[in-house]
């Protein structure tokens, strides 16, 4: 029994710490704001930032409707 419990808490411990991921928080032009799951991708040759929003769907807006990126 000791030989199986402390390897599934290891095991445990680094499922939980991967699975979180910073949340950043994008406030637009208009006043809107965006949480982010993960860091934004900002692509200034194309004027894009690309982000996967809270419910993990991917999203790509103009650069220029973005007034702020912060982490939260």
């Amino acid at each position: 029994m000791k030989l199986f419990f402390a390897p599934s808490i290891a095991v445990l411990a680094v499922v939980l710490i991967s699975g979180c991921a910073p949340r950043y928080q994008l406030t637009l032009t208009n006043r809107q704001v965006v949480t982010t799951h993960g860091k934004p991708k900002v692509d200034k040759d194309r004027g894009l930032v690309s982000f996967t929003d809270a419910e993990g769907k991917k999203q790509v807006i103009p650069l220029f409707t973005v007034r702020t990126i912060e982490p939260r």
